[in-house]
C-alpha cells in the first residue's frame, strides 16, 4: 500500500511538435526519486513532426518506470485545454496531477518536494504546490532564473502567476473538467481561473526545480520575450541542465538574470477574440 504522504501522481503532457523534446521531458520524469509511484498520460495534438515516434521510443525505454502509461493522438490541433480534456477522459488514477509541458525538464526532486508541500499544507487548505524555475534554450543552456509571486487567489483574476507545472489535488484539476476548448490566448490562466475557489491557497518554494525551455516555438510567445529581455545582458554564467543536474552549481545558479514571469505569461480575456 502506498504511503499516504507518498500519493500516486499523475503526470500529464500535451505536446505538439515538439518530437525534439519530448523525450528527453518523459525521461527527466522516469528518473524522479519520488517513491509512491507515478501515472503518465501522453496526448499528441496533432503533431506533424516525428513526434508520435519519439513518444513511442521513449514508452518503450522508459515506461517500465510507471504504474501505468496512456498516449492518445489527436488528428488534429485542438489546444492544450483539448489536451487535457483528453488526459482527464482517461481517468485520473492519481490523488496529484502535474501537468508539464513537452519541451520541459523536472529536476528529479521536484515530485517529492512539490507533494510534500502539498500534503504538508493541506489540513490549512493547500491545494497546489510550485517552485521556481530555470529558463533554458533549446540547447539546454541556462539563460536565466524564471521568479513567479507567492500564491493569491485575488491575483488570479489579473495575472497568470501560477505555472502549468504545479502539483494539484486532482479533486481541484477535475473541477474544470471539461475545460473550455475554444479559448488559445491564456489558456493556462483560464485553467486555473477555472479549477480553484476562493477558500483555496497554494504553497510557493522559490527553489528552482524546474527546466522551463524557451525556443521560436514557444506557443505563449514567451521564448522571443525573454531572448529580447536579455538581448543586451551579458550571460552571468555559462551552465548547462548537465551541469546543474551533476553538480552543485548554486552559486553560479545565484548570478543569473531573474525575469518575473508573471510580466510575461498571457492572461486569459474573456471577451478577446482567439
Amino acid at each position: 500500500m502506498l504511503d499516504t504522504r507518498e500519493p500516486l501522481v499523475t503526470v500529464i503532457i500535451p505536446n505538439n511538435n515538439n518530437g525534439k523534446y519530448i523525450s528527453h521531458a518523459i525521461q527527466s520524469i522516469a528518473q524522479q526519486k519520488y517513491a509512491g509511484g507515478i501515472e503518465l498520460l501522453i496526448v499528441d495534438d496533432g503533431s506533424t513532426d516525428d513526434s508520435g515516434k519519439v513518444i513511442d521510443e521513449a514508452i518503450r525505454k522508459w515506461g517500465n518506470k510507471f504504474v501505468c502509461v496512456k498516449f492518445a493522438k489527436h488528428p488534429e490541433k485542438a489546444g492544450k485545454l483539448a489536451a487535457l480534456n483528453t488526459a482527464a477522459g482517461f481517468g485520473i488514477a492519481g490523488k496529484v496531477v502535474v501537468q508539464m509541458d513537452a519541451d520541459d525538464y523536472l529536476a528529479p526532486s521536484y515530485l517529492d518536494t512539490s507533494v510534500e508541500m502539498l500534503y504538508n499544507g493541506k489540513e490549512n487548505g493547500v491545494v497546489l504546490a510550485y517552485t521556481s524555475m530555470l529558463l533554458m534554450d533549446s540547447e539546454n543552456m541556462i539563460v536565466a532564473y524564471g521568479d513567479t509571486l507567492n500564491y493569491d487567489f485575488k491575483l488570479l483574476k489579473e495575472k497568470s502567476f501560477i505555472p502549468n507545472y504545479a502539483a494539484t489535488l486532482s479533486e481541484v484539476f477535475m473541477r474544470g473538467f471539461p475545460y473550455d476548448t475554444s479559448t488559445m490566448t491564456g489558456a493556462e490562466h483560464l485553467r486555473w481561473q477555472t479549477c480553484l475557489r476562493e477558500e483555496d491557497t497554494g504553497a510557493y518554494l522559490d527553489s528552482p526545480l524546474v527546466f522551463y525551455r524557451m525556443h521560436e516555438k514557444n506557443s505563449s510567445g514567451i521564448g522571443k520575450m525573454v531572448r529580447s529581455l536579455l538581448e543586451n545582458q551579458p550571460l552571468q554564467t555559462a551552465l548547462t541542465l548537465t551541469e546543474i543536474l551533476d553538480r552543485d552549481c548554486n552559486d553560479q545558479i545565484k548570478q543569473l538574470v531573474k525575469i518575473n514571469l508573471p510580466e510575461l505569461w498571457p492572461t486569459y480575456q474573456p471577451n478577446s477574440v482567439n
